[in-house]
């Protein structure tokens, strides 16, 4: 208590003025409000017993004094200012007390406020379903139904989330396992060889839509291109691969098929799509390679139209045998069409293609079993669920997938067994 006296005054103030009890003496000349502050005496004093013990508590300050002359009473009126601060009035105190609670408890509100806010981001970043670009078909068309299937379930506060694509979606759900993330399939087998314990982390719970394997070429090059062709003569064709997604599917294809595609040395990476196209019609490239969800509505379908390039079924052994997770990473599908139907035949075209798929994080890789059990609900309630659920009703999408047709197994045998042949021929040419 002095030393806060000491502190709001500034300065110590004489004992003539001092306005409650003498700590040397004990003597009281105190107001109403200083009762909380009063100490019990033994009795009154006169005042020449108060003058006595001042002079001789004073004698005792002296620092190595005490054999001195006795002080003066300016000498002994100072000592008694040091030794007698002035005490703080009692309602000056209750209000500072009132103001150090108040402040307390604007820390403690703070600090839970705090709290509250971090666990809220992490509970949202928990219930992300991250997709791609706002634009693009998993945020627009895929994730709305899945959201309607989890709120039936009952798993709320769920939300599509733009992200980066299928890598920064790997990345997201590897560091948020309760968020669920759409991929490439072969994107994410291509990733996996590189990272098989992280790959370890990761479940796939559904897979939906095939997203087509599109390989073109001049239409002049050739009266019927077959990828064997292509696979043979890898080392000596300049290939142009959009980049993305598109680049990673092209690096999963030479990685299956080491002696095949794998061989393709003369490689350009090119901005997108359209810009690999624009390459093959231009003659600086050979072959061009993407990956997309081709339907009429599609501008690059009307590009190929208007180039007249020609597209090859990318059809062979390594690529069906592909697995990740035993879940097979390309189908053989054939698609309706029409609009390239001017460039002859009915509209029909069979490549293979990649599964867009949904994952999330093992339940084995989350630390709180609480979660961990929260997690196998919601991934069996999206196993359960019809295929029909997670698809668009409406739209180009849902006419691009009502109009696919998985291709019959003997359809598939003559495929693969002419892929052999041209393939055989065209490693027997001299380079």
């Amino acid at each position: 208590m002095r030393a806060t006296a000491r502190k709001h005054l500034g300065v110590h103030t004489p004992v003539t003025a001092f306005m409650g009890k003498c700590r040397l003496c004990g003597r009281s000349n105190q107001s109403p409000g200083d009762a909380l502050f009063r100490q019990p005496t033994d009795g009154s004093i006169t005042s020449d017993q108060h003058a006595r013990r001042v002079r001789g508590m004073g004698a005792l300050h002296l620092s190595g004094h005490a054999a001195a002359t006795p002080p003066t009473s300016e000498t002994n009126s100072r000592r008694l200012s040091i030794a007698c601060p002035r005490v703080m009035p009692a309602q000056r105190v209750e209000r500072a007390v009132r103001m150090r609670r108040s402040t307390i408890s604007s820390l403690a509100i703070t600090a839970f406020l705090t709290i509250g806010a971090a666990s809220a981001a992490h509970d949202q970043q928990a219930k992300a379903i991250y997709t791609a670009s706002q634009f693009g078909a998993y945020h627009s068309s895929f994730c709305p139904p899945i959201l309607v299937i989890l709120e039936s379930a009952g798993f709320h506060g769920y939300s599509c989330t733009p992200s980066g694509g299928t890598l920064d979606n790997i990345a997201k759900v590897l560091a948020d396992p309760r968020s669920l993330g759409f991929v490439q399939l072969d994107v994410l087998a291509r990733w996996a060889l590189d990272n098989i314990e992280a790959a370890k982390k990761l479940v796939v719970i559904r897979t939906l839509a095939c997203e087509g394997l599109w390989m073109v070429t001049r239409n002049n090059d050739m009266a019927v291109v077959k990828f064997g062709q292509i696979v043979g003569s890898a080392r000596r064709l300049q290939f142009a691969v959009a980049d993305g997604g598109s680049r990673a599917s092209f690096e999963f294809l030479q990685k299956v098929d080491p002696s095949g595609l794998g061989r393709a040395r003369n490689i350009q990476v090119v901005e997108n799509a359209t810009a690999a196209i624009d390459r093959v019609a231009s003659g600086g490239a050979d072959v061009g390679f993407f990956v997309q969800y081709a339907e009429r509505s599609n501008p690059n379908v009307k590009i190929l139209q208007k180039r007249k390039l020609r597209t090859v079924p990318v059809v062979n052994y390594e690529l069906i045998a592909a697995k990740v997770a035993d879940v097979p990473v390309y189908k053989v599908q054939t698609f309706s069409l029409k609009a390239w139907g001017s460039m002859g035949g009915d509209g029909q075209y069979t490549t293979a293609c990649t599964p867009a798929v949904i994952m999330t994080g093992s339940p084995e890789s989350i630390v709180d079993p609480n979660d961990a059990n929260d997690q196998r609900a919601l991934f069996n309630k999206i196993k359960a669920a019809p295929a029909a659920a997670f698809l668009p009703k409406d739209g180009w999408l849902a006419r691009l997938i009502s109009g696919t047709r998985s291709v019959p197994e003997p359809a598939l045998k003559d495929m693969l067994e002419a892929y052999d042949a041209a393939k055989k021929k065209a490693e027997q040419i001299t380079p």
